[in-house]
């Protein structure tokens, strides 16, 4: 999902049925999947538009829905989210989490924090340094003895999230706020060694 588009003088709608040809889908099946994209990211009324004059809210519309044909092996997203309204945000989100579901992997950068959002993985590059966060994704995996956990919640889910941890056999070592919406947990598996 590119951050910028280079064919203005396409229309929404011919830049999505070149993309269909591109990924050699079927063209019916091509285009049921342009109109139910295009209705849950509500921008059926831009596929007539040319893309020269869509305001970068709707071209991020319309480049969604170009990522999203198909089933694609993998996602890679630069700023999915930047421009949208709240309710296209959601959508993007539930139809992000949908292909996962089918097996996409997923990669995407953001420059914002987005607390509500769950990871398989998250890394995240502050001041030169790359650091990884894990998520409740990663705690029910197996973990050696003697690990440390590092997971950034939202603060609706932190309870249930250190309910999860204890019952793992995590070690609560630390909790506190991250940011308005933001629980930070830190946990440890203690070696049974020591």
């Amino acid at each position: 999902m590119p951050e910028r588009l280079t064919a203005p003088a396409f229309s929404a709608c011919d830049y999505l049925h070149h993309h269909v040809r591109l990924r050699r889908l079927d063209q019916h099946d091509g285009s049921s999947q342009i109109l139910e994209l295009a209705e849950r990211l509500d921008a059926g009324g831009l596929l007539a538009e040319r893309l020269g004059v869509l305001s970068k809210g709707s071209l991020q519309k319309i480049v969604a829905i170009q990522s999203l044909l198909g089933q694609p092996d993998m996602l890679v997203l630069d700023e999915p989210f930047a421009s949208l309204d709240a309710s296209a945000r959601g959508a993007l989100w539930e139809l992000i989490n949908e292909r996962a579901d089918h097996g996409t992997a997923v990669v995407f950068c953001e420059h914002r924090d987005r607390p509500h959002r769950v990871s398989d993985r998250r890394l995240v590059l502050a001041d030169g340094v790359l650091s990884e966060e894990s998520s409740s994704a990663d705690v029910s995996g197996p973990r050696p003895s003697g690990d440390r956990l590092r997971l950034v919640v939202h603060r609706d889910v932190s309870d249930q999230e250190i309910g999860r941890l204890l019952h793992q056999g995590w070690h609560i070592v630390g909790v506190r706020v991250q940011s308005a919406d933001e629980i930070c947990i830190e946990a440890m598996k203690e070696n049974p060694a020591g």
